[in-house]
């Protein structure tokens, strides 16, 4: 019975370790695109010029 506990308990940390590291691969990678968009921008202005 206690190592059934053990058991999901280690399986509840796992998965919730895996779910903060998805969200800020998520969050990362909107953050990216975005630099990469306005950086794209800017060069687009500044070669027109």
């Amino acid at each position: 019975m206690y190592m059934d506990w053990v058991i999901v308990s280690s399986l509840i940390v796992v998965a919730l370790t895996c779910a903060i590291v998805v969200y800020i691969s998520v969050y990362a990678l909107k953050k990216i695109r975005k630099e990469i968009e306005r950086t794209t921008a800017e060069l687009e202005i500044n070669g027109k010029k």
